[in-house]
């Protein structure tokens, strides 16, 4: 799975392993029911420049207000920087964000 989160300002912010690498929350069937948590005050939140609203807000994240949250889902593959093709079900019954 895949995070990007749409702050107030409208900018897009995904999570990063690396400089180079978007990170995939890797969530295995198994593990139904156990909360998946993210932190927000991480270091490695990269600005997504290809929305057009890169220069509108901030350029370290800010998350006093968030507008969106973007999940990107799939299998997984080493190589890839994103969610690869793949099926499943996902259930959202309680989204809290701290």
């Amino acid at each position: 799975m895949g995070l990007r989160l749409v702050n107030g300002y409208m900018q897009h912010w995904r999570l990063h392993q690396s400089k180079e690498n978007r990170l995939v929350l890797p969530v295995e069937s198994t593990e139904f029911g156990r909360p998946l948590r993210v932190d927000l005050q991480h270091s490695n939140w990269k600005l997504f420049d290809a929305d057009g609203t890169v220069d509108r807000g901030p350029l370290k994240p800010d998350f006093s207000v968030i507008a969106s949250v973007n999940l990107s889902l799939g299998g997984f593959e080493e190589l890839e920087q994103r969610p690869t093709k793949g099926s499943g079900v996902l259930d959202i019954h309680e989204l809290r964000l701290e």
